[in-house]
């Protein structure tokens, strides 16, 4: 007689978050007009002063959603203030040492403003370190014990900079790409001589072919259109700075239009460039703006421009 086989037990997930998921030690709101410095020496009775100023030194202090260094901030009534474990202030090292900044978090979303140079993913099995990966060892190293992941709400070219968003959950990005089409997604520019007109619409039909290389042409099942509107903000004589807003989110799409257009950006041969100034390709991801998918708040996150792009190219 066969023994009976024991079935298959299930496999049972703790929905519940951990306990030391949070990155925070304090996250509270301030009940009257104080300095920092006071108010961070009364809510944290068990950290030194000497610890709370390297806190403050080391960004792990925020003010609403903006790390402070200041001490003697002055603080208002039913302003937000959190502080970061100190296993949380050392893991963003790592996102540093890449030249990464964030510039937002909350328990379901994370931006950062990426570096040019770096990819925001590559292909499974590689081993090169891309935004995302470095996000995820970023959010491991900071809360071991925790199951969040990240998952990208869009792509950025790898020589492009700016603001990168991810969702903490499949269900959050889910739920904003429904609404992608509304978030306001800004970008600036830097191209090869001045547009004949101030602003404008660029619409076209973008398609790939065999060589990886994006082109515009006529309406065709393969084709996707693409709508961008452009707005000169500065110019010289051989380069203007321009502010572009997606309609759409296609492929490379800014560059081939402003190539189309007759004003390539700057450094960008793959789409007829002559001239690389800045030693990159001038596009920046500057912001993004959208409605929470939770909250339902008004989110602005910006990504500050290059130094570069402050100044204008001389060649």
């Amino acid at each position: 007689m066969k023994p009976q086989s024991k079935s298959p037990q299930k496999r049972v997930v703790d929905a519940k978050p951990k306990k030391d998921a949070s990155p925070y030690m304090y996250s509270g709101l301030v009940s009257e007009e104080g300095r920092l410095i006071d108010f961070l020496r009364k809510s944290l009775p068990t950290v030194s002063l000497r610890n709370i100023k390297l806190l403050l030194k080391h960004g792990a202090v925020s003010l609403g959603r903006t790390p402070t260094t200041s001490a003697n901030a002055i603080l208002e009534k039913g302003q937000k203030v959190s502080v970061l474990t100190k296993r949380a202030s050392e893991a963003g090292d790592s996102l540093k040492d890449a030249g990464i900044q964030i510039l937002f978090e909350d328990e379901y979303l994370i931006a950062i403003d990426k570096p040019e140079g770096l990819r925001t993913s590559a292909p499974p099995g590689t081993e090169e370190k891309t935004a995302y990966k470095l996000l995820i060892e970023f959010i491991r190293e900071r809360s071991p014990t925790s199951d969040l992941r990240v998952f990208p709400l869009h792509r950025l070219d790898q020589r492009t900079s700016g603001v990168l968003l991810f969702a903490k959950s499949y269900e959050i990005k889910e739920k904003l790409k429904e609404d992608w089409n509304k978030v306001n997604k800004i970008y600036r520019a830097v191209v090869e001589g001045t547009p004949s007109e101030s602003h404008g619409t660029m619409r076209s039909f973008l398609a790939d072919t065999e060589t990886r290389k994006v082109v515009a042409g006529r309406k065709r099942p393969e084709a996707k259109e693409a709508v961008s509107k452009y707005k000169v903000l500065s110019s010289s004589s051989r380069y203007s700075h321009l502010e572009v807003t997606l309609e759409t989110g296609r492929k490379n799409q800014i560059r081939v239009q402003l190539s189309e257009l007759g004003h390539p950006i700057a450094g960008d041969r793959k789409y007829g460039a002559q001239t690389d100034p800045f030693k990159r390709l001038g596009l920046h991801a500057h912001k993004l703006e959208f409605a929470h998918p939770v909250t339902g708040k008004h989110v602005l996150v910006i990504a500050r421009l290059p130094n570069s792009f402050e100044s204008r190219p001389r060649n």
